[in-house]
């Protein structure tokens, strides 16, 4: 199967998971991710994920079940010629297996996203975009902003918050500044299903 239109009504994706997240999906045929899994995380580092869900739900519809967080693939991990993730370039423990898993899904249950625009809401950035009209809509005296972090985040204004989060939906934009051709683009959505994985390849850590 050639490599889909981001458009497609099925699209296929890759995501590297723990053997025993597959071994979970192959027992129980569906595996997901939960709120509890998170809860010795700082607050800050999962501000830009409880948006990302907020968006989730808003695009492709609720979760199947409550406190659910993203499941996490690749449409394109380099770019369309290079959509799948290199196993020999993934880091893991010496020992450590892995499989690497090749899904196809309705394209209405996938949000997909610009990877390195992501980053920006993770970090609480306005996305930094090599466009001079997107920079054109940012008022001169908020240009400071664009390099608020995530640590300084909670310290400003609310209108500077609201500022800085009315851009996060650029992530969405999936051919600002080039082509989506050229990008590492990321998808979420909510449960991987054992029938959706159409292909198994097991590596380990050397």
């Amino acid at each position: 199967m050639k490599h889909p239109h981001i458009n497609s009504n099925r699209i296929r994706l890759w995501t590297i998971k723990p053997l025993s997240i597959y071994e979970a999906l192959l027992e129980n045929g569906e595996v997901a991710v939960f709120e509890s899994e998170f809860a010795n995380s700082d607050p800050k580092f999962l501000y830009g994920y409880e948006w990302l869900i907020d968006q989730m739900k808003r695009r492709i519809g609720e979760s199947p079940h409550p406190n659910q967080y993203p499941m996490w693939a690749w449409f394109q991990w380099m770019n369309y010629n290079q959509n799948k993730p290199d196993m020999r370039k993934y880091w893991l423990e010496k020992g450590e297996k892995n499989v690497r898993l090749t899904i196809e899904m309705d394209r209405k249950d996938v949000l997909l996203s610009d990877f390195e625009l992501w980053h920006n809401v993770f970090c609480h950035q306005i996305p930094v975009i090599a466009d001079p009209n997107f920079l054109k809509t940012i008022p001169e005296d908020d240009l400071p902003y664009l390099g608020y972090s995530e640590t300084s985040f909670p310290d400003l204004s609310e209108k500077h918050q609201n500022l800085i989060k009315s851009t996060w939906d650029n992530i969405f934009n999936l051919n600002i500044s080039e082509s989506w051709h050229s990008k590492s683009i990321q998808a979420t959505f909510w449960n991987l299903r054992l029938e959706d994985v159409k292909k198994v390849e097991f590596f380990t850590g050397r």
